[in-house]
């Protein structure tokens, strides 16, 4: 392979096919590491929320977490038109 050959196969271009410098390739990197930061504390607090509804749930009923017994449940509509 010739020497020219081994430097442009390294060269990363852009959807308009010019060349990317380090620098931007560089502030798409920081760039990306930010926007995946973002993600993961919106996500993190998501769930936060999401746990704090359920101990709140569990809580509500006599504070213990078992199912309801003798509470009747409603049969289907077509099981009571007869």
């Amino acid at each position: 392979m010739s020497e020219d050959a081994q430097t442009n196969a390294s060269v990363v271009r852009a959807h308009d096919g010019a060349p990317v410098t380090e620098e931007m390739a560089s502030a798409a990197a920081v760039a990306a590491v930010v926007a995946i930061r973002q993600v993961a504390a919106a996500y993190a607090a998501h769930q936060a929320t999401v746990h704090a509804q359920l101990e709140t749930k569990k809580h509500d009923r006599a504070g213990f977490n078992a199912p309801r017994r003798n509470v009747r449940k409603r049969l289907p509509l077509t099981w009571t038109s007869r």
